[in-house]
């Protein structure tokens, strides 16, 4: 197939987004134009297609586990504020955070804490820095960018976490290392995005900076207008009730279940796979992270109903509690349900391997091979709203092709691969990271894509340079010095942009 019809679909969703600003609107066009390239002008196979990727989103179960959790946690969480939960937490923070930055740094190192996974990162998050947000006027869009950055960028550069499995299963497939998990820890110290795009999000917050759509819905915010609200503020059940425990319970309780069926599903899969001797590794590679989700938001739901007895909270407003914010949460799902369709139509369209026919026929010069690598991955990720698929896809490609002209550079250009799929992951509509950041946040998801994308391109060239500085220095060091030295020029420049007037 022709690149021109392959890059059609992606194309009219990132025009759609950018032009009428409506997510769903955007996804379901570009459905239509991926049905249209697949059908190959037979309009009458267009219903069959159709129904085709439909089913295969509806009837996976790691994919209804994981709407499942969206929903269900949602109604959690409204229940546990009925029960006067997240009032009371609420009310202990304000003694603490009485500035908007203190309130973005509580979202911030909430983020950073909630490591283990990106998507319970993005739900968990949320629900814990809204009040405090909104009671010190800092904008949904500037939360949902938070949530978003510390979500994949965050799970992606620590050592063990649901993407652990991934990139050391994706190392071993290349038959390149002798020890796959030594390479996978020497690559996170050279997984520039990951890195840079958290310690960016520190420096917007601590220098107090707003660029580009960012800056005018902030100045709204200030002004008693949050344009990037999302959903209805009377949701929730309110009452006078508090009680701190009937918040902090639930959460901690969730957070043990859903690690204890990490480490459960992964080690029954290791024994089942034949492993004698199971280790740490093996477990995160084999864990069903859908599963232990699911199983961490039905003890949630559990939890809450049961403090919703002692905290005598009327029947009537308990389902009230749940109704109103589950079906919420549905049009989180419907949103996923619409972009891992376009996902899906996008890669069985075969963009993935014509990028990577583009990247055997290059011809370049050694020292941008790793930044070319870095670039393909980003626009892949970006246009697939895949990073997993991105890095399952590219790994292999790369490290075949690197092998052979230049071996030395094998693990930069995976690295500046897994950068690039980090990227997507990041600034992507279609990726569910960025729906769900939105979702977590209250956020409409056109003005959380709008607001965060300039902070994610200007990640994506301080990663660019990182990378360059890395091929012709051989140091890892200095690449990150020169991280450091463009973060401390966007701030100073950033901050100046943010202090001028809008126009």
């Amino acid at each position: 197939m022709e690149l021109a019809l392959t890059l059609f679909p992606p194309l009219v969703i990132i025009i759609l987004v950018f032009t009428t600003k409506r997510v769903l609107l955007s996804l379901a066009g570009g459905i239509v134009a991926a049905l249209l390239v697949l059908s190959q002008g037979n309009l009458a196979t267009i219903p069959g297609i159709f129904y085709e990727y439909a089913m295969g989103i509806l009837t996976d179960t790691d994919t209804l586990m994981l709407f499942a959790f969206i929903v269900i946690l949602a109604g959690a969480i409204s229940v546990a504020h009925a029960n006067g939960g997240t009032k009371a937490l609420a009310a202990w923070m304000l003694k603490r955070v009485k500035t908007p930055k203190q309130a973005k740094l509580f979202g911030l190192t909430a983020g950073v804490v909630i490591f283990l996974d990106d998507t319970f990162s993005t739900q968990i998050v949320g629900p814990l820095s809204r009040e405090l947000a909104d009671d010190n006027n800092v904008s949904r869009a500037e939360l949902a960018y938070i949530i978003d950055t510390t979500a994949a960028s965050v799970s992606s550069a620590m050592p063990i976490s649901s993407w652990t499995g991934l990139l050391v299963g994706s190392l071993a497939a290349t038959a390149l290392f002798p020890n796959a998990s030594q390479a996978y820890f020497t690559l996170l110290t050279i997984n520039f995005y990951s890195i840079t795009a958290i310690l960016l999000a520190f420096v917007t917050v601590w220098f107090d900076i707003q660029i580009g759509p960012m800056k005018k819905v902030e100045q709204a915010t200030q002004a008693g207008n949050d344009p990037s609200k999302w959903h209805t503020e009377n949701a929730h059940v309110d009452h006078d009730r508090s009680n701190i425990w009937n918040i902090i319970l639930p959460l901690v309780l969730t957070v043990v279940a859903t690690v204890g069926m990490f480490a459960y599903t992964g080690y029954a899969a290791s024994v089942e796979s034949g492993l004698t001797t199971v280790t740490v590794i093996d477990i995160i590679s084999n864990m069903n992270s859908s599963l232990a989700l699911f199983t961490g938001s039905l003890v949630t739901l559990i939890t809450v109903s049961i403090q919703a007895v002692f905290a005598k909270l009327p029947v009537k407003d308990y389902f009230t509690s749940i109704r109103v914010e589950a079906m919420g949460a549905f049009s989180t799902v419907m949103i996923l349900v619409l972009a891992f369709m376009a996902s899906d139509m996008i890669k069985a369209l075969g963009l993935g391997e014509q990028l990577g026919e583009i990247i055997q026929n290059l011809q370049v010069p050694l020292v941008i091979l790793p930044i070319i690598f870095l670039g393909i991955s980003a626009f892949f990720s970006f246009v697939a709203g895949t990073s997993w698929g991105t890095i399952s896809l590219f790994i292999p490609i790369v490290a075949l092709i690197v092998n052979t002209i230049a071996p030395e550079l094998v693990l930069v250009s995976l690295a500046a691969v897994v950068s690039g799929a980090v990227f997507g992951d990041h600034a992507s509509p279609l990726n569910g990271n960025t729906i769900l950041s939105a979702a977590g946040a209250q956020c409409e998801p056109e003005s959380h894509f709008e607001t965060q994308f300039p902070y994610t391109l200007i990640g994506l060239a301080i990663t660019a340079v990182a990378f360059l500085i890395l091929t012709v220095t051989g140091s890892a060091l200095l690449s990150w010095g020169a991280v450091l030295v463009l973060l401390a020029t966007f701030a100073i420049v950033g901050r100046k942009l943010s202090q001028k007037p809008l126009q």
